[in-house]
């Protein structure tokens, strides 16, 4: 089971600036799953479970998440990715 969540975030927001980040912020959830499943596909395919990997793969899904998610919108981003 892989599991990936991902937040964007605003740091000292004023309340003009949080208001323009909403408006702009909106991603389209089918966007931001289809950029997991591409990440998660292309760094589990073909690989067989093995417990000393894990770490590796979660640390390639996570940063290839957040540069696909920067290309297409410059945020803070959280990624956080859980294989079990």
């Amino acid at each position: 089971m892989v599991s990936v969540r991902v937040c964007s975030c605003l740091s000292h927001a004023s309340v003009v600036d949080l208001i323009a980040y909403e408006s702009q912020s909106a991603f389209i959830n089918e966007e931001v799953e289809g950029i997991l499943q591409s990440v998660v596909d292309e760094v589990l395919e073909k690989k067989e479970y093995k417990e000393e990997d894990v770490p590796s793969w979660i640390d390639a899904i996570c940063d290839g998440v957040m540069a696909r998610l920067a290309a297409v919108k410059p945020f803070k981003y959280i990624v956080h990715c859980t294989i079990a």
